[in-house]
């Protein structure tokens, strides 16, 4: 489990310590610490313009994010 966010992230050392994968647009301190709530879950969301589908599969490195969907990964993965 990890996070991707089209968004800025903070405290990206406590992260790394942490070990959650994290791929964030910029670093930057958020304005209302405290205040993010979860909205939903398992429910198709877009990243950055791309539709991503519960049980997608997203992977990222320092280059960028792909997001391949539930019914293509295992032929992607071969």
């Amino acid at each position: 489990m990890g996070v991707t966010t089209s968004a800025a992230a903070r405290d990206t050392g406590e992260i790394i310590t942490e070990e959650v994968p994290l791929c964030f647009r910029r670093v930057r301190r958020g304005i209302g610490p405290g205040r993010n709530e979860i909205e939903s879950a398992n429910r198709p969301i877009a990243v950055g313009g791309v539709l991503v589908k519960p049980g997608g599969v997203v992977v990222a490195d320092g280059d960028g994010v792909i997001e391949v969907p539930r019914d293509k990964a295992i032929a992607v993965a071969d």
